[in-house]
Formats: structure tokens, C-alpha cells, sequence
């Protein structure tokens, strides 16, 4: 029996150079039409008047409405609430937690967020959440909650191919936000350079990272959609840090798995999804203490071979368990379970 059509009205958080926009809804979509779900998307960067009453005025003939980690003010939603059949609201960070190390300012607005996130969570039909740290908090106020990982290409993406040259370039891939993790890897990457290894330390962000003390060499790579694929295959090695704090425990391993699907190894801290998606001495390296950084990296940067085999297994993890493929045949199941159409 052919499946009955299905209509979704998305509302992302950002654009196509949003990454959780990008992963998390855009490459989906065509997924969700092979499984009968045509989706139509409001433009998410700006809000306005205009668009906030074309949301309205659409909802009510769409099947679902398809939030996607936007909060919305409360008196919208409610009106929203009372024109659409079914809500789903999709988030992958942990908006309810202060930013690492945060600021007065930072910690008010965490609350002030995390008001909105309760509001939020207890309005949707289904909430589908990035990993087990976001779920377990989503269910303190929803009785529906489903887990999706982050998807990542991996089928169309090529496969980095490792040898023995120098200096080895350690990469490191994320946003301005996200730069002050670096900031704990400096001393370990002095200890390795003491050593003799040649190193250089590679950053693709939207701004560049301009460390006050480093022996190490830097290059920024300013980030672009255009070229971030090639940027991440320069990598020979690619790092995760984090800090153990509620924020970070709420990270998806995103960039890691972005590094992986391409066959780039990764050494990451055991934070978050991180300890789901990288089992240690197997598809790359969890490093918890200075000395286990400069293990975990002695050891990649001294073999090529090494490099080439947790690539090679970081990839196949990533295929396995990460891929777009699988996160829209997940979230076209759900959808349509929702719905009432599965089956």
C-alpha cells in the first residue's frame, strides 16, 4: 500500500550555513520525500512580523509543525499551539546550561533560555533530542521523546589518505564560541614540540584563534560551507577538547564525527557524546589528563599506519551510526509515527 502524503512545515534556527540547521533538517529533507514527507521550510536566521504570520497562517493546513531548536516567546506559542495539529521541536545543545566558563550575563541569559526551553519542551506532541544528556533533561517535561544523532555525509565524501611528512598538522574545527577549549591544549602542544616533533596547529572557524603563548605554529582557515570539506581533509589529526561542565555534556560530537567521516583520526575529551560515538584505542582516542593528550597524539603523530587505521574505523563508525541516511529514515519514521500514517 503506497503511503499517504504527509505535509511538514519546518522552522529552523538558521540558514544553510547553520551546521545544525544544515545536518540536523536541510539534508534530511530528502529522506523525508522518499518516505511521502514533503517539508516546506520558513526562513530561520530573521524572524519578523511577516514571518511569524505566514507561520501561523501555514501551520494550520500542514500535518506537523517541525521547530528546529528555535524558542519561541511565549504568546506565540501558545497561539501557535492552538492553530497547529502536531508540534515537534528538535534541539541538539544544551540551552538550559551556562556557557563553559560563563560570565554574569552568560548565566542570566542560560536562565532566561532555559525558561524558554521548558515552554518549549512541554508544547510539543514529540521532542527529538541529539543525544542521551539532552533527552534525559527533555524528559523532565515531555512524555515523548525520541533520540536522533547528528547525521554526517559519509557516502559522498572522500577519505583521507594518510603518510609520513612534517610537520604534522593537528586540526581543530569550530565556532568563535567554541575557541576557548583550545585554550587547555597549548601546554600540552608545547610538550610535544619539546620533544623534536614537527607540529603546526590548524584552525577552521569563523574567526581567528590568536593564542597569547604557543611554540607551535598557527594557521586559520577562515571557515566557509565551499570549502570545509577540504580544510578538514588537511587535517592529519584531528582534536575534540572539552570541559566537563553541564554545556559541554550536552554536545553532540558533531565535529568529531565531521573529522571521522572523512577518515581523519580524533582525540577528544571523554565529554558528552563524545564517549558514545569513540571507543578509545579503537576508532580514534578519548583523552581525559595532559599526560593521555600527549599519549594519545605521541602516538598518532609517530605512526601513519596508525592514523590510517583509526581513520579508516572512524569512518566505517560514522557510516554505521551517524550517516544523513540513517538520521532521515529516523526522523521520517518518527514523523510519521506521530502522524499516525506508519504502517
Amino acid at each position: 500500500m503506497r503511503e499517504s502524503r504527509i505535509e511538514v512545515l519546518a522552522w529552523p534556527i538558521g540558514d544553510s550555513n547553520t551546521a545544525s540547521t544544515r545536518h540536523r533538517l536541510l539534508k534530511l529533507i530528502p529522506f523525508l520525500e522518499a518516505r511521502g514527507i514533503r517539508v516546506s521550510t520558513l526562513p530561520g536566521r530573521k524572524t519578523n512580523a511577516g514571518t511569524a504570520l505566514r507561520a501561523l497562517i501555514l501551520a494550520r493546513r500542514a500535518d506537523c509543525v517541525l521547530i528546529q531548536k528555535k524558542l519561541l516567546p511565549s504568546y506565540y506559542l501558545f497561539a501557535l499551539r492552538r492553530v497547529a495539529r502536531r508540534l515537534i521541536f528538535d534541539f541538539d545543545d544544551a540551552l538550559y546550561a551556562p556557557r563553559s566558563h560563563p560570565r554574569p550575563d552568560q548565566v542570566r541569559l542560560a536562565h532566561r533560555l532555559g525558561r524558554q526551553l521548558v515552554r518549549m519542551l512541554r508544547a510539543a506532541d514529540l521532542v527529538i533530542a541529539g543525544n542521551e544528556e539532552l533527552a534525559s533533561y527533555a524528559r523532565r517535561f515531555s512524555p515523548r521523546v525520541s533520540i536522533i544523532p547528528t547525521g554526517v555525509d559519509v557516502q559522498s565524501t572522500p577519505t583521507k589518505r594518510h603518510s609520513a611528512h612534517s610537520p604534522t598538522i593537528i586540526g581543530w574545527i569550530g565556532s568563535e564560541g567554541t575557541l576557548t577549549y583550545l585554550d587547555e591544549m597549548a601546554p600540552i602542544l608545547e610538550r610535544l614540540a619539546e620533544t623534536g616533533r614537527g607540529l603546526a596547529l590548524r584552525i577552521v572557524s569563523n574567526v581567528p584563534y590568536e593564542p597569547t603563548d604557543t611554540v607551535v605554529p598557527v594557521e586559520n582557515l577562515n571557515w566557509s560551507l565551499a570549502t570545509e570539506t577540504s580544510d578538514i581533509l588537511s587535517f592529519d589529526i584531528g582534536i575534540m577538547p572539552l570541559r566537563d561542565d553541564e554545556w559541554s555534556r550536552g554536545k553532540c560530537a558533531f565535529k568529531a564525527l565531521q573529522m571521522m567521516a572523512l577518515g581523519v583520526p580524533v582525540v577528544a575529551s571523554p565529554v558528552g557524546a563524545n564517549g558514545e560515538v569513540i571507543q578509545d584505542s579503537v576508532n580514534g582516542f578519548l583523552a581525559e589528563g595532559a599526560e593521555t593528550w600527549v599519549a594519545s597524539l605521541s602516538r598518532l603523530i609517530d605512526s601513519p599506519t596508525l592514523r590510517e587505521e583509526l581513520g579508516q574505523r572512524g569512518k566505517a563508525t560514522a557510516m554505521q551510526r551517524y550517516s544523513l541516511k540513517g538520521a532521515g529514515e529516523a526522523l521520517g519514521k518518527a514523523i510519521r509515527e506521530l502522524c499516525g500514517a506508519e504502517g
